[in-house]
């Protein structure tokens, strides 16, 4: 069974252009090049939007909620607000500005930091003015009796909604403990001069705030809830900075997660010194405990690290985390693999293929002139990258199942009756165990470019075992009487995948000179892949190559098709 978890080929921009200042519409990712703590800071003002939203949407249902109750109480049982016209409308009113703060946050406006902050301020204003008029307004015109009781109520009906106000901002709001210390502050100390003033106005409320020790109360309960609340502000907050943290990997900050597979994952990110956008790959912590899987991610940084051909892909760096996480950094590709591309336009013209595979038999050549057979070329390993300015810049990807050809194969690293690799471009010899060489890697590139001229595979099976066995045993169809390809280039790859490795290609730069021999070799060239990036495929609705944001590197623990199959007899 093949497996392809290379994620959405189209990932989404994530890398905006806005200033700092600019918080973007909601769920827009941070900008690279920002040390770690205006990351985080801009990280911070990010969530601020959604869990103001959240703020601002609990504030206002609990409003239409009780004024749906007062509505719906029969004459004369709520005379806390229905005797009182002032106070009703004024909820009313407050009910009706938190619905549109609340709409506001939510919109897809860019909204600065500095109008976030407003609006965080409002929100939150805004129901405690009203829970400060609320209770200047407190004892009604209404029986002596009523208003006896509401005054003996004042202290904890009062204190109730601000202690909510408190909690929902120490949970909700990301902020910093100077300025969360300011508002909950602002929230305890209000509403304790607003008793003392409405204790001024009324006799009964004096009497239950002093004579009956209601007031300390008040103080003593705002206190523990400002208490809380500010723990909850700081507390969460160191939370959030140690996940942030963890993103890091040595000299490394994780921006964005590109793709992930089988073994590991690949994130964006940057040097942060250098500040240089790379992509980081990371071996799964189940399969960091496994020497096997360890073994083979230090293969593949190794192998390519050893090669410096232009169109390999380049390896800046290789760590281990204290916590024992797998990492290493290569460069980052703004472009797309030809797995990509062959979806958008189901089948290359011939010149372009040509153009792209010479270049792959470059990087092909110095890797089997230094003795490393790939073993997975396909075109998920293969990126058409922009770099420099140039486009359709070729790089080989993915050297996690290379093999060294002067070196037996480790058992530990290919159990017996496996093959690994990628069924539809797999050669013969890799299918039934025999001793790989780079002409391994030339009918594997052969089958690629079959796929990429043809629109289909060279065994279209849907089955791995089928696939596979068809490598073997069946000879396919001349390229020429399947796709509209030229006679030479359709024998060129034709002799690519001959089953015995003995009539194929002697060498990639062999192959390379059959491709660049072809009739119409050079009518794809530097201008076409520049006209096609930039002009033709913008305007099929495709978004237009932007070496900042538009492109991921493909995983290649993502983009290899592991597959087991037991021992394949061949008989006849």
């Amino acid at each position: 069974m093949s497996v392809d978890l290379s994620g959405d080929p189209t990932l989404p921009a994530g890398l905006p252009d806005d200033k700092a200042t600019t918080t973007p519409s909601r769920g827009t990712k941070r900008k690279l090049g920002a040390d770690t703590s205006e990351r985080f800071d801009a990280e911070s003002l990010g969530q601020l939007r959604d869990r103001l939203f959240v703020a601002a949407a609990i504030l206002a249902a609990g409003f239409v909620a009780f004024l749906i109750r007062a509505l719906a109480l029969p004459p004369g049982v709520d005379v806390s607000m229905m005797t009182r016209p002032m106070v009703f409308e004024a909820f009313v009113a407050t009910t009706v500005v938190m619905v549109v703060l609340a709409a506001v946050v939510y919109s897809p406006l860019k909204l600065t930091a500095a109008a976030l902050y407003g609006l965080e301020f409002l929100v939150f204003a805004v129901p405690g003015t009203f829970f400060s008029f609320e209770q200047m307004q407190h004892i009604c015109e209404c029986s002596e009796t009523a208003a006896a009781g509401l005054a003996q109520a004042y202290p904890s009906s009062t204190v109730i909604p601000w202690l909510i106000l408190m909690q929902l901002y120490g949970v909700m709001i990301p902020s910093g403990t100077r300025r969360a210390g300011f508002v909950i502050a602002a929230m305890t100390v209000t509403p304790v001069i607003t008793a003392m003033v409405a204790g001024q106005k009324s006799r009964v409320v004096w009497d239950v705030l002093y004579a009956e020790y209601g007031l300390s109360l008040m103080i003593l309960t705002l206190l523990l809830s400002a208490a809380i609340a500010l723990y909850g502000v700081t507390r969460l907050r160191r939370v959030r900075r140690e996940a942030f943290e963890a993103k890091s990997l040595g000299s490394y900050n994780l921006v964005r997660k590109l793709g992930k597979g089988g073994m590991g994952e690949v994130y964006l990110a940057e040097h942060r010194l250098l500040k240089r956008p790379c992509a980081v790959k990371i071996v799964r912590a189940d399969y960091a405990a496994s020497p096997t899987a360890v073994e083979r991610f230090e293969s593949e940084v190794r192998s390519t690290a050893r090669l410096s051909h232009p169109n390999t892909v380049e390896v800046y760096d290789y760590g281990r985390t204290d916590e024992g996480t797998f990492y290493y950094a290569m460069e980052y590709l703004p472009g797309a693999s030809l797995q990509d591309l062959l979806a958008e336009e189901k089948r290359l013209p011939p010149s372009r293929v040509v153009y792209l595979l010479a270049q792959v038999c470059g990087a092909l050549q110095e890797a089997h002139d230094r003795g490393l057979i790939h073993r997975d070329v396909k075109p998920g390993n293969i990126y058409a990258a922009e770099r420099g300015g140039l486009y359709d810049v070729a790089k080989l990807l993915d050297f996690g199942l290379v093999k060294h050809r002067d070196i037996g194969e480790d058992p530990g690293m290919t159990q017996a009756g496996s093959m690994l690799g990628s069924p539809l471009y797999a050669a013969p010899e890799m299918v039934v165990g025999e001793k790989v060489g780079p002409e391994s890697d030339i009918y594997s590139l052969g089958a690629t470019a079959y796929y990429l001229l043809a629109g289909r595979p060279v065994f279209p099976e849907q089955n791995a075992v089928k696939a596979a066995f068809a490598h073997i045993k069946e000879t396919p169809r001349p390229l020429h009487e399947v796709a509209d390809v030229p006679r030479d280039l359709s024998d060129v790859v034709m002799r690519c995948l001959e089953k015995e490795p003995s009539d194929r290609y002697s060498s990639a730069l062999e192959l390379r000179s059959a491709l660049l021999a072809c009739d119409d070799a050079y009518d794809w060239n530097l201008e076409a892949a520049k006209r096609w990036w930039t002009v033709t495929r913008p305007a099929k609705g495709e978004r237009e190559l932007d070496p900042q944001d538009s492109a991921l590197i493909q995983d290649s623990a993502a983009t290899v098709e592991a597959t087991v199959l037991t021992p394949v007899t061949v008989s006849g």
